[in-house]
């Protein structure tokens, strides 16, 4: 079954064109990873299913619904979105912070329920975060704030994960817990996942599928075993690498 479906999907930045007619068709249940150089579409084409942007033409079809003709609020009862970027403010209590994944189902002008802050603890203590819980979000460390902004879009309830970047900013030990904790989140909550990702390393061992891109075109799509090769990778980043396998792994490594 096909969760998301992109249909003749066109979208611009002023005088610069980033998708003309761009489809694709990502399955239900499965963790997609986005890869390609800076600038390429990959966060714009995760704002574009999560209509943070408004494309120029095209459709996108999340579970048999065209998402123009959903309200935000439905919208983000179906997918959530956790950023690259979060610039911390006010010194919200880490509890509160993920309790802002819960405004969906949330009346204006209305508190959180008792059922939403059961919600909120009980994402915490799956993740292993409940002992953050009074601290302020702004005196967290780099890989637990990334781990509190995935819980605030788990909290939301949503059946398709939109990251962007997720191992971001964070040392090697981080970034492996983040990935980590996504797989056995998608696989506990049976969530699509789609992510954007720089390290083919990453995308190979954690992706069930992998669209590579480049200016807004698809350069290759399908199950990584297919998709990453040396062919793939010089002609979408300029630059010869080398993939060694070996006892079941994959190493891809970029040739000096």
């Amino acid at each position: 079954m096909k969760k998301i479906i992109i249909k003749d999907l066109s979208f611009g930045y002023f005088d610069t064109e980033i998708f003309r007619n761009f489809s694709l068709e990502i399955d239900e249940g499965e963790t997609l990873t986005i890869l390609g150089p800076n600038g390429s579409g990959k966060t714009t084409l995760l704002k574009l299913i999560q209509k943070i942007i408004l494309p120029k033409s095209g459709d996108i079809i999340i579970s048999g619904k065209n998402i123009n003709d959903l309200s935000n609020k439905a919208l983000s009862k179906s997918t959530s979105f956790v950023p690259q970027i979060h610039k911390q403010t006010f010194p919200y209590k880490v509890i509160d912070f993920v309790l802002m994944g819960r405004n969906p189902y949330i009346s204006d002008y209305s508190t959180p329920k008792e059922e939403d802050i059961e919600i909120a603890n009980k994402v915490l203590e799956e993740m292993g975060l409940y002992y953050l819980k009074d601290r302020p979000y702004t005196d967290i460390s780099g890989g637990e704030l990334r781990l509190v902004l995935i819980a605030r879009g788990i909290v939301q309830n949503t059946e398709i994960l939109l990251l962007d970047e997720p191992t971001a900013y964070l040392d090697f030990k981080n970034q492996l817990i983040v990935l980590e904790t996504i797989k056995e989140l998608k696989k506990k909550k049976k969530l699509t996942v789609i992510m954007t990702l720089h390290n083919p390393n990453e995308a190979y061992k954690y992706s069930d599928k992998i669209l590579l891109i480049k200016k807004g075109e698809v350069a290759s799509y399908g199950k990584p075993i297919d998709v990453i090769n040396c062919e793939n990778l010089k002609r979408v980043y300029s630059i010869d690498v080398e993939i060694v396998r070996y006892n079941g792994e994959t190493i891809i490594y970029a040739k000096k």
